[in-house]
C-alpha cells in the first residue's frame, strides 16, 4: 500500500515523506475512531450512546471545527498508567491460526511468544495469525487478566514457566506515578461513591466476590488502586467496560481531538490540510481494507474486524471492500 502511495506522488524526498505521514497518521485517527462503512473499536469498546454523548463519532462529512487553542491534548498520568491498560484484560491465552480456507491450525499460546520473533519469518504465519484473530472471539473485560500475562509475561525459552505479573506491575507503576485511589476517580468522573466496604457492596458497581477479596487487601475503600478496580467494575449497556475507565478514555479522546492543531478532520488554512478528496478517500477506510490491501493472503474477512463472525458480519471477499482510494494524492 505504502509503495502504491509513493507511485501515485509526483513529489520526492522529504515533502514526499511528510505527505506520505499525514496520511497514514489520517489513516489510524480514523481507525481508533469509526468511520462511515463501519464501526471501528472506540465505540465498541465504551459504546455507542456514550460516543455521541461526549461528541466523539468522527463525522461522514464536512469539516471538524472544534479545535479550541486552550485544550492541553498531552495523555493524561490516569490514561497512560491505567485505563488505556484495559486491553490487558481482554488478551486471550493463546492465538488461533487458520488456513486460507478458514480450516483450523495449532493455536499459539502468549507466553511461546516473548523474545521468540522466529515464528512470523515462516511463511504464511502472518496470515494464518492475522485470519485466526478476525475469527477468534475476544475475552470480556473482568477482574481476572489470563495466567499467560499474569505469570509469564517476558518469560524466556530457558524458563518459560517463570515470568512476570503484568497486573502487579500496572498497580506499581500507578503508585509509582502518584495515581490517586479508585474512589477519588469515581467522585471526579461524577459517579457514585462509598465510604465503606459495605458501602462499596450495596453499589452493585463492582462483583460481590470481589469486593470480599478487596476487604482482605486493603484497609480502606479509599485504598483500592486504579487499575483492578477500573477494570472489574460491572460494564454500562452497550459497553465492554465500566463507567470509571470510559470517563478517563474519552475524556482523553475528547482533548486529543479538540487540542490538535494538526487533526485530520480540521477546517483550517495549514499546509498539512487533506483536501476534501482526500479526506473522503481516508473516511472509507477500516482495518479490514488495510488487511485486504496490505496482505496477499487474506483473502476475505468481515466488514468491522472488531466484530465476532456472524449471519449479520459474515465475511466478505476483499474484492467487496473498498481500499484506500489513491486518486486524491495523485500529482500533488
Amino acid at each position: 500500500m505504502i509503495a502504491e502511495f509513493q507511485m501515485s506522488l509526483a513529489i520526492f524526498a522529504s515533502s514526499q515523506l511528510q505527505e506520505r505521514q499525514k496520511t497514514l497518521d489520517a489513516v489510524w485517527q480514523t481507525e481508533t475512531r469509526s468511520t462511515p462503512s463501519a464501526t471501528e473499536w472506540l465505540p465498541i469498546l465504551v459504546g455507542e450512546a456514550l460516543m455521541k454523548a461526549k461528541r466523539l463519532t468522527v463525522r461522514k462529512n464536512g469539516r471538524f471545527t472544534g479545535f479550541d487553542v486552550t485544550t492541553d491534548p498531552t495523555l493524561t498520568n490516569e490514561f497512560a498508567a491505567a485505563a488505556f491498560r484495559v486491553g490487558h484484560a481482554m488478551v486471550s491465552s493463546s492465538f488461533s491460526q487458520m488456513t486460507a480456507d478458514f480450516g483450523a491450525l495449532e493455536k499459539i499460546k502468549l507466553g511461546d511468544t516473548f523474545f521468540r520473533g522466529n515464528r512470523v519469518y515462516d511463511k504464511g504465519t502472518v496470515e494464518n495469525v492475522l485470519r485466526g484473530l478476525t475469527g477468534q472471539s475476544g475475552k470480556m473485560v473482568e477482574s481476572s487478566v489470563t495466567a499467560e500475562l499474569a505469570g509469564r509475561l517476558f518469560n524466556t525459552p530457558k524458563k518459560p514457566e517463570r515470568g512476570f505479573d503484568l497486573v502487579s506491575l500496572n498497580i506499581q507503576r500507578g503508585r509509582d506515578h502518584g495515581l490517586p485511589g479508585y474512589m477519588k476517580w469515581r467522585t471526579q468522573c461524577k459517579l457514585t461513591t462509598a465510604n465503606t466496604f459495605d458501602e462499596l457492596k450495596d453499589l452493585k458497581i463492582l462483583p460481590d466476590d470481589l469486593v470480599e477479596k478487596l476487604t482482605t487487601l486493603y484497609e480502606s475503600v479509599e485504598d483500592i488502586d486504579l487499575f483492578p478496580a477500573g477494570i472489574a467494575e460491572i460494564p454500562e449497556d452497550g459497553s465492554m467496560i465500566g463507567p470509571t475507565f470510559s470517563c478517563i478514555i474519552t475524556e482523553q479522546f475528547q482533548r486529543l481531538r479538540s487540542g490538535d492543531r494538526f487533526w485530520y478532520e480540521n477546517d483550517n488554512a495549514l499546509p498539512s490540510r487533506l483536501t476534501d478528496g482526500q479526506l473522503a478517500s481516508i473516511r472509507q477506510t477500516t482495518i479490514a481494507s488495510i488487511l485486504c490491501q496490505s496482505q496477499s493472503g487474506i483473502e476475505s474477512v468481515q466488514k468491522c474486524v472488531f466484530e465476532a463472525i456472524s449471519d449479520t458480519t459474515p465475511r466478505v471477499a476483499c474484492s467487496d471492500i473498498s481500499p484506500l482510494n489513491l486518486d486524491p494524492w495523485i500529482g500533488i
